[in-house]
């Protein structure tokens, strides 16, 4: 055969072997199996798997023209009872019905319920914080309600100058953090003098107290301000909530209670009468 003729030929059949029509050169490979649309799907968490409760989480929070109201809920999330705070003022010395601490910092109200609280130069009563088991796999809800405007409130902390001129704001977050025990609290409380943790008593101010008040309720204990235990041991959880318009009155000056107690005694005089904190309508049900 004419060498030309043939060198055509060969050509003539590579071209063939790659044509179009076939869809595929000798070296193509097809997969021995498609993919299916749950495995070209994204991961993601499962739908029909339950969430993990927290341990705190608000459930409602309503502005009325004369109240705040709050409901929460506790979770006890760990291996272990816990001791949660349910009241700052668990004897009702200021009243019976105050249960939390309202700050406002800037446009945030922050609602305090835990025995580590800030303290003032000055409060003239004993105070004690009541908290109750939550046995482990176990929640508890509860609601709070705050009078119409807020305002600053603690029974241990002077946030504001007595009777200073007002003026009303309004704020646009609202951060609740509730303290707790993982230790067995009783237990905690009756090793105070073993651990040299004292309790303040404003009766006897110069002798180291070192039994708490007596409780009826064996799931309810009180821890009065202030005690090292709570300072060093007890925990908390916070959660917030943004893009709320909650009045408040606050002062029209805000400066720091204490410097003003320090500048008037630094002056020789006496501390002003002021029938201790003035408590706003702050409840607990």
């Amino acid at each position: 055969m004419n060498p030309l003729i043939y060198a055509a030929l060969e050509i003539c059949a590579a071209i063939l072997n790659t044509c179009p029509s076939t869809g595929k050169t000798p070296d193509t490979k097809i997969p021995t199996q498609m993919p299916t649309p749950d495995s070209l799907a994204q991961k993601g968490p499962d739908p029909t798997k339950k969430a993990e409760p927290k341990v705190l989480e608000i459930q409602r929070l309503a502005v009325m023209d004369k109240s705040v109201t709050m409901n929460y809920r506790v979770s006890n999330t760990f291996p272990e009872d816990i001791w949660v705070c349910e009241d700052i003022d668990g004897a009702g010395l200021y009243g019976g019905h105050t249960a939390v601490e309202t700050r406002i910092v800037d446009d945030s109200l922050k609602i305090n319920l835990l025995g580590n609280l800030e303290r003032s130069l000055f409060f003239e009563k004993n105070v004690w914080a009541r908290y109750r088991r939550l046995p482990r796999g176990q929640s508890r809800s509860q609601t709070i309600v705050l009078t119409v405007p807020v305002g600053n409130y603690s029974p241990v902390y002077w946030a504001e100058i007595p009777r200073a001129p007002k003026k009303t704001i309004v704020l646009h977050q609202v951060m609740l953090k509730v303290g707790f025990f993982k230790e067995d609290l009783p237990g905690l409380l009756a090793q105070a003098k073993e651990r040299n943790w004292p309790f303040l008593s404003w009766d006897r101010p110069r002798t180291p107290v070192y039994t708490p008040p007596e409780s009826k309720d064996p799931n309810v204990v009180f821890i009065p301000y202030p005690w090292q235990g709570t300072r060093i041991l007890e925990q908390s959880a916070q959660v917030d909530i943004s893009d709320v318009n909650v009045p408040a009155r606050v002062a029209a000056n805000p400066k720091d209670a204490r410097e003003y107690w320090l500048m008037h005694e630094s002056r020789g005089g006496e501390k002003p009468e002021t029938n201790g904190p003035n408590p706003q309508n702050n409840k607990k049900r």
